[in-house]
């Protein structure tokens, strides 16, 4: 299992989500690499691991693209619950030496504020060096 180097930060999301194309008649999935970094990708291969997949945004939907990308309440609720998942996929498989995706549907939540979670998170890369 490949370690992380990276912890991906809310302005990363949103130029990631602003710079989206919407309109390619593609549908757009957010995932967190294993490397730590964030990506959208339109299609996931058999043999490609992402530990955080957010369910696919439909194209031409509006969860992608500069409007999207400029709304703070948007981002910062997609950078919250991406970041529950990215903490729950070090609970529940990388700690236990796991390989595993964490789907995001916006049913998993946490009690933790984004302060928090990065907290957390960083403890845990911490545990990996």
């Amino acid at each position: 299992m490949k370690k992380p180097n990276h912890l991906f930060t809310k302005d990363e999301l949103q130029k990631l989500i602003y710079n989206a194309d919407d309109f390619k008649g593609m549908h757009s999935i957010l995932v967190v690499r294993p490397d730590g970094y964030l990506d959208i990708v339109n299609d996931i291969a058999d043999d490609q691991h992402y530990p955080v997949q957010h369910t696919a945004f439909d194209a031409g939907a509006g969860y992608v693209g500069k409007e999207a990308g400029s709304d703070e309440t948007y981002i910062e609720s997609l950078y919250h619950e991406t970041l529950v998942g990215w903490l729950h996929y070090f609970e529940r498989y990388f700690a236990r030496k796991k390989e595993g995706t964490v789907y995001l549907d916006g049913s998993l939540d946490s009690d933790l504020d984004d302060s928090e979670l990065v907290s957390r998170i960083k403890q845990a890369y911490a545990k990996l060096r």
